[in-house]
């Protein structure tokens, strides 16, 4: 009967023991945030246990991140990171987005939509003034006017940039891919002209007046794109 009691009393300090070292593990879990003991309070269940409770919120934290990090393995492999220069502030990705949005084929498009409806417009105004002739004339001059003032005048940009100012004494035609010469955009801002040109010069039958005019107002945004007035300023004009 004694030795019966004592292995009951050696069973019951076994468990005990056993329960101990659950305890201390689950202390050791938590980590630093919590240095005290939580016992299991007899008569209730595991789940309102405080040490599995927050073990159970610490699982789903983890499941949580993981998957989240999974979405962002997934993603990264997908969508290529973003280089330096897309996190710069200022609202855009580029250090001169004077040099590159020009270079889209949406922008050209557009570039044609509003030339052919500024055109459509002034043929559509019921003036006996504006005839086939004069309407070609009218945009012609008024599209490399304005041309000449947005690429062979104005100088800097409008934007936020990170240039320390070295672009501030170059016109917007200077600043366009950087300067490299012969680019697909500088080629379309090119052409577009001379097209206009002939298309004029045709729809007003080479008169002698409108021929004059259109042909000063080609050269006037024609020769500055040429190569060699790359950075001239003839006469000291516009040079500051």
């Amino acid at each position: 009967m004694d030795q019966f009691q004592s292995g009951g009393r050696t069973a019951k300090k076994g468990r005990s023991d056993r329960e101990e070292r659950r305890d201390r593990r689950g202390q050791l879990n938590e980590g630093k945030w919590t240095k005290t003991k939580l016992p299991q309070r007899k008569g209730t269940h595991r789940l309102t246990d405080p040490a599995m409770t927050w073990d159970i919120y610490h699982g789903l934290a983890y499941v949580v991140g993981g998957a989240f990090n999974l979405c962002s393995t997934c993603l990264e492999s997908v969508v290529p990171s973003p280089p330096l220069l897309m996190m710069m502030p200022g609202g855009h990705g580029n250090e001169n987005p004077n040099t590159n949005y020009m270079n889209g084929r949406g922008f050209w498009i557009f570039y044609l939509l509003v030339l052919g409806g500024v055109h459509i417009i002034l043929l559509s105004v019921p003036v006996s003034l504006f005839s086939v002739a004069w309407v070609w004339t009218l945009t012609h001059v008024g599209h490399n006017a304005i041309q000449f003032w947005f690429l062979h005048w104005m100088k800097s940009h409008p934007w936020i940039t990170f240039d320390q100012g070295s672009n501030r004494r170059l016109t917007h035609w200077e600043q366009i891919d950087h300067g490299v010469q012969y680019t697909p955009t500088r080629k379309f801002l090119t052409i577009l002209p001379i097209m206009l040109y002939i298309l004029a010069s045709g729809y007003t039958r080479y008169d002698k007046i409108h021929f004059a005019i259109n042909t000063l107002s080609l050269a006037s945004v024609l020769i500055p794109k040429l190569p060699w007035f790359h950075k001239v300023r003839l006469f000291g004009i516009n040079k500051y």
